[in-house]
């Protein structure tokens, strides 16, 4: 019996550990963008832009938000019909 209610805690115990911890973003979102995809091969496509909102934290809206910035600071290009290639020094 003792040994049941000793189980019995054990398994309690295990049903209660904490969720695990959610991702923690550091930057603004323009570098959590920028390290995304370059963490990602430098190529923004459909086959990865949803790994890319993951690694950044980002939602589309905001990525599509950020292009601008990324084309006026001369750090996107066109480099396929869907594909935008990202111009850093981790990018070549």
């Amino acid at each position: 019996m003792r040994r049941m209610i000793v189980l019995g805690a054990l398994a309690l115990a295990a049903c209660q550990q904490p969720a695990p911890p959610q991702p923690q973003f550091s930057g603004t979102p323009r570098e959590r963008l920028v390290a995304a995809v370059e963490a990602s091969g430098c190529i923004i496509n459909p086959s990865n832009s949803a790994r890319i909102q993951q690694a950044s934290g980002l939602n589309e809206a905001q990525i599509r938000a950020l292009a601008p910035e990324l084309v006026q600071a001369g750090m996107v290009e066109v480099s396929g019909p869907d594909s935008i290639k990202l111009i850093t020094e981790n990018c070549r």
